[in-house]
């Protein structure tokens, strides 16, 4: 599929795959997964998981979950990644580079902002 996707729940999960474009996906109770997406991602639940795998960040994305773990694999060079990451309670991982609330790190020109209130984030 090619082109631009506004995907919202507000109970039940939100699945992706095979996009190129931008994906802007909600969900208030369950879990987003995404697969084989290459664009731009604004992935936001209040409780579920994000998840993903093949994915190619093409321009800043964002990913944010209130109440669950955000766990994401990424086909980007990862120097082309940078990431801003926080969380109030949980751990952050980011490659190899742990964290318990914040991390910050990277140069590329594709920023990838994840919050999470409750619950880890793990970018690999």
């Amino acid at each position: 599929m090619i082109g631009d996707v506004h995907a919202r729940s507000v109970s039940g999960q939100v699945e992706v795959s095979g996009l190129k474009g931008a994906l802007m996906a909600t969900s208030s109770s369950g879990a987003i997964q995404v697969d084989d997406v290459v664009g731009r991602l604004d992935l936001t639940t209040i409780s579920g998981a994000i998840k993903g795998k093949q994915l190619v960040l093409t321009e800043d994305s964002n990913f944010k979950n209130a109440s669950g773990n955000i766990d994401v694999m990424l086909s980007n060079d990862p120097a082309s990644l940078r990431f801003d990451l926080k969380t109030l309670s949980g751990r952050i991982e980011v490659f190899d580079q742990k964290a318990d609330k914040q991390i910050q790190m990277g140069s590329g020109s594709v920023l990838v902002t994840g919050t999470t209130t409750s619950g880890n984030q793990r970018y690999q």
